[in-house]
This record gives structure tokens, C-alpha cells and sequence, in this order.
């Protein structure tokens, strides 16, 4: 007499997008047994999965301690918006008034700035005007809500 023994095995599919193991930057479309990388309108993917924007004019800011630079993604090309501070800790930038907020931890200050470039190109390098802003405890965020013209601060008690 023959007699076999079969077994079934039932393989599940994991959801790399919904367990976030997968090395996609914007979007993420699960696949069985892997997963797609895209990406947003205004962005192209790169070989690592990563989006990166295809259009001009993206201007990145960097906060590096005394002052504020601006990187031109495309161009690489870097350029001074804010110098001479103290400790600039956080930054934000009102694309419709063209002016760029930060905290001067150093001064416990909130202070704004044009961007380098406003004003159709006449505002060349910031100066930094002090809001007026201060109190006991150190700030250390900044956001700016550019449709209701509210800005918005966090500090920290030492």
C-alpha cells in the first residue's frame, strides 16, 4: 500500500508600505511580494527611491548656527540670506509676504527678514527685525500660517 503526505503551506503577502518597510520617500503601492515606488506631481524618482522635485526655483533653507542660507536645488547654487546672528535655531517662510521667520535662541527672540530675492529681486540680503517676542523660557520652533497671517512659537522652560 502507498500512501503519500501532503502538505499545504499558505505564503502571505506582507504590505511593505502599510509596515513601512520599504525605502520609498513619497509614495508607496504594494505589490505581491514586493512593493512600487512614485512620487507627487512636481517630482521625478531616483534609483534609491527617493523623490526629488524637477522643478525650478526650489529654494531649500539651511539654518547653520549665526545665519540662514538658501540652496537653489537645481542650479546648486548657494547664496546668504541672513547673517550675524547668535544661534538661530529654527525657520520658517511666508511664501506670500516673501519674508522668512526664525529664533535666536541665544537672545530668546523671534525675529523676520525679507528673503534674499524679494520684492522682484531689490532685497538682496536680509536684516533681521525683532518681533518683540520674549520671555523667561528659551524658543525653539517657529512656524508661520501665511493665510491667516499668524505666527506660532514654541518654547522650552529651563
Amino acid at each position: 500500500m502507498l500512501t503519500t503526505n501532503l502538505t499545504f503551506f499558505s505564503i502571505l503577502d506582507v504590505d511593505e508600505c502599510a509596515t513601512f518597510e520599504n525605502k520609498c520617500s513619497q509614495l508607496c503601492t504594494n505589490l505581491n511580494g514586493s512593493y512600487a515606488c512614485s512620487c507627487r506631481q512636481g517630482f521625478q524618482l531616483s534609483d534609491s527611491g527617493v523623490c526629488r522635485s524637477n522643478e525650478s526655483g526650489l529654494t531649500v533653507l539651511l539654518a547653520n548656527g549665526p545665519g540662514i542660507r538658501s540652496l537653489e536645488q537645481l542650479q546648486r547654487r548657494e547664496s546668504d540670506v541672513i547673517m550675524g546672528e547668535k544661534r538661530i535655531e529654527a525657520v520658517d517662510f511666508n511664501p506670500r509676504t516673501e519674508m522668512i521667520f526664525w529664533v535666536d535662541s541665544f537672545d530668546k527672540s523671534v525675529r523676520r527678514s525679507f528673503m534674499a530675492g524679494a520684492r522682484s529681486g531689490s532685497a538682496r540680503i536680509g536684516f533681521a527685525q525683532d518681533l518683540s517676542i520674549k520671555s523667561n523660557g528659551k524658543p525653539s520652533a517657529v512656524a508661520v500660517d501665511y493665510l491667516a497671517d499668524n505666527i506660532y512659537w514654541a518654547e522650552m522652560d529651563r
